[in-house]
């Protein structure tokens, strides 16, 4: 059976609408074809999606945030497309490195590298906690999980983590998790 087409992809804009009222923009970095999407979200926060502007001014590297998250929100049209941002190059939006919080040692890390077209883990190195504080939380987001996430950043008055000063890892290890054998 064919795939259904989606109704976004890669450069796409698109509104995301707050739990406590009003809306932020969103553009679509990457799409995985799979409902995995990574996204730059940016305020401020409107209370008409139809006050939402896209200007030359607004990019990945004025990012309030970067995530991970899974589509239904987009697939739904809950979160509509706004239009594409033509054309659209992979250089203007990459893919940052992602900081994991080691839940077993709270002083460890890991700084984790993800693909150019499959959203999967490629490298990983670990480091001690302090090191990732201004790069993005890694994680695949639920669309509600990331609509509270956003509410929070933008409420806060947070800017949330720009993706312009992430660094890159120092020596590259191997992942343990590697992406599983299709069949």
């Amino acid at each position: 059976m064919p795939r259904k087409k989606l109704p976004y992809k890669e450069g796409d804009w698109f509104v995301v609408p707050l739990p406590a009222g009003g809306f932020v923009l969103g553009l679509a970095a990457r799409v995985d074809g799979g409902g995995g999407v990574l996204g730059y979200f940016f305020g401020p926060v409107a209370d008409s999606a139809n006050k939402l502007v896209i200007t030359h001014e607004v990019s990945p590297a004025s990012a309030a945030l970067c995530a991970m998250f899974g589509d239904p929100g987009l697939l739904s049209g809950e979160w509509p497309v706004l239009r594409s941002s033509n054309p659209w190059r992979r250089e203007d939006g990459p893919v940052p490195l992602f900081g994991h919080r080691d839940i077993g040692n709270p002083q460890m890390a890991a700084i984790r590298r993800y693909g150019e077209d499959d959203l999967w883990i490629v490298e990983e190195q670990r480091v001690a906690a302090s090191q990732i504080v201004d790069i993005p939380e890694d994680g695949l987001h639920g669309y509600i999980s990331l609509q509270v996430t956003l509410e929070q950043v933008f409420r806060a008055g947070s800017q949330g983590h720009s993706s312009t000063a992430i660094p890159a890892p120092r020596t590259p290890l191997p992942v343990d998790h590697a992406r599983p054998e299709s069949d």
